[in-house]
């Protein structure tokens, strides 16, 4: 059946006793025309007068043919239009060109973030433990300069006992 899984777009699956064949289009010609074709792009093609009538040899009269003025005229118009299609094509092949280097030079800074990100995150997971122990340091620190001065308190406390004891003693025995 013919549908839009058909040759060309569809599998081509073999099958013993059947033959494939492909008609090659070709151009049927007019009397005032030629075989040769010309590219028409969509703008080109909208801008043709449309008579409603088929195409056909009758088609080609008096009033189709060109004068050589008017191929003349129309030549210079189409060389301009070639010119400039030429110039749009090399501006988006430029376009196309920094396109690609903006896309690869995302790549490379994207690349360069991911590594700056996972350098950060294993300078501040560093930074945090020596961080730590230098907490845990001072607490130690101020540990032994607790106990150091309890202990300087309870050698001038037992010295003050001792010279109060003395003094009383003394002063006893007078």
């Amino acid at each position: 059946p013919k549908n839009k899984n058909m040759y060309p777009a569809g599998s081509k699956i073999p099958k013993s006793g059947d033959d494939l064949y492909i008609r090659q289009p070709s151009i049927t010609t007019f009397p005032g025309s030629s075989k040769t074709t010309s590219n028409v792009d969509s703008i080109q093609w909208q801008n043709y007068k449309s008579t409603g009538k088929p195409v056909s040899s009758t088609t080609f009269g008096n009033s189709g043919v060109l004068n050589s003025a008017q191929r003349q005229v129309l030549d210079q118009l189409t060389g301009r239009l070639n010119l400039l299609a030429s110039q749009i094509t090399a501006k988006t092949n430029n376009l196309l060109s920094k396109n690609i280097n903006v896309n690869n030079q995302l790549s490379s800074n994207k690349t360069n973030f991911t590594n700056s990100a996972n350098d950060f995150n294993a300078i501040t997971s560093l930074d945090q433990s020596a961080h730590l122990n230098n907490i845990n340091g001072i607490v130690k620190d101020s540990d032994i300069v607790v106990l150091q001065e309890n202990s300087r308190y309870l050698v001038w406390s037992i010295l003050a006992v001792g010279v109060v004891s003395l003094s009383l003693n003394i002063l006893k025995k007078e």
